[in-house]
C-alpha cells in the first residue's frame, strides 16, 4: 500500500489528509487524522453524520475509525467520480443544481417538511457525482440536535451558486426561472418547510445565526452569509413562493 500526504492542517484545524493507493496505484481510502482536541470533536460529528447518511441512503462512506487517547483517525472509502466547480456559478452548473436538489428530496423525504438534520455544508463541492449515483462528502458541520427546519440545506446551494455569479447576472429571466422551478420542485416533494416561502434568505440567515455553534469559526465563510443587506433584500424581493 501507498500513502501520500495531501493535506497537513487543514483550515488550520490541525487534521491531516493522507490517501492510500494499492500497488496499482488505485486510490483505496482517504484518512483523516488528528491530536487537536477540537479538531477530534469535529472529525468524530463528522463520522456521526456519514453514519446518518449510510442509515438514510445505504451509501456507506466509512471504511475504518481509530479513537486513541489523544489521537483519533477515520478512513474514508475513496469514492471515483466528478466534483463540478461550485465557483462557476449558477448557470454554469444548472444541471448539476437539479441533480444536488433531487439528491437531496431523496435523502431528506421522510422528514415531512417538518425539522431535520442537517448536513451543514450542503454544497455543490461536497457531492461526487458518477455512475452509480450521487454521493454527499464532508459532513464536518452535520447536526442532528438542532432542529432546523427542512429544506435549509437545498438552500444553501442554490444560494451558494446564486453567490458566485456576478450580481449583475443573477437575475436575468433564465436564473430567475430556475430558481424557482428549483423552489416549486422542492414543494412538491414537500422537501421544503413554509416558512421558506416568503424572505428565504434572510429566513436562513437568521438560522445561521441562531445556531452559530454548528459551524463555529467557518459561520463568516459560508456563501450566503456574505451577501450584503441590500442584496439580501433584494433576492428575497425577487425569489419567493408567495409574494407578501
Amino acid at each position: 500500500m501507498i500513502r501520500s500526504l495531501i493535506r497537513a492542517n487543514s483550515n488550520g484545524k490541525g487534521v491531516f489528509l493522507t490517501i492510500s493507493h494499492d500497488e496499482d496505484l488505485k486510490p483505496i481510502f482517504i484518512k483523516k487524522s488528528s491530536s487537536s482536541v477540537e479538531s477530534i470533536l469535529n472529525l468524530k460529528n463528522e463520522v456521526k453524520g456519514a453514519e446518518w447518511y449510510a442509515r438514510i441512503s445505504k451509501k456507506n462512506l466509512i471504511r475504518k475509525t481509530t479513537s486513541l487517547p489523544d489521537y483519533f483517525s477515520v478512513d474514508f472509502n475513496y469514492i471515483s467520480g466528478k466534483k463540478t466547480d461550485y465557483r462557476e456559478g449558477y448557470l454554469s452548473n444548472l444541471n448539476y443544481i437539479e441533480k444536488a436538489i433531487k439528491l437531496y428530496c431523496e435523502v431528506w423525504s421522510e422528514f415531512n417538511n417538518e425539522e431535520a438534520s442537517i448536513h451543514g455544508d450542503f454544497s455543490l463541492d461536497n457531492i461526487i457525482f458518477n455512475d452509480d449515483g450521487k454521493f454527499l462528502i464532508d459532513w464536518e458541520h452535520f447536526s442532528d440536535s438542532k432542529k432546523i427546519p427542512l429544506g435549509f440545506d437545498a438552500l444553501n446551494l442554490i444560494f451558494e451558486q446564486l453567490y458566485f455569479m456576478k450580481p449583475v447576472r443573477r437575475f436575468n429571466n433564465k436564473t430567475i426561472k430556475h430558481v424557482e422551478s428549483m423552489f416549486q420542485f422542492l414543494v412538491e416533494a414537500e422537501c421544503l418547510n413554509k416558512i421558506y416561502w416568503i424572505n428565504p434568505l434572510s429566513t436562513m440567515h437568521e438560522f445561521v445565526i441562531n445556531n452559530e455553534s454548528i459551524w463555529g469559526e467557518q459561520i463568516d465563510k459560508l456563501p450566503i452569509m456574505m451577501f450584503t443587506k441590500k442584496e439580501i433584500e433584494e433576492i428575497d424581493k425577487k425569489i419567493c413562493m408567495k409574494k407578501e
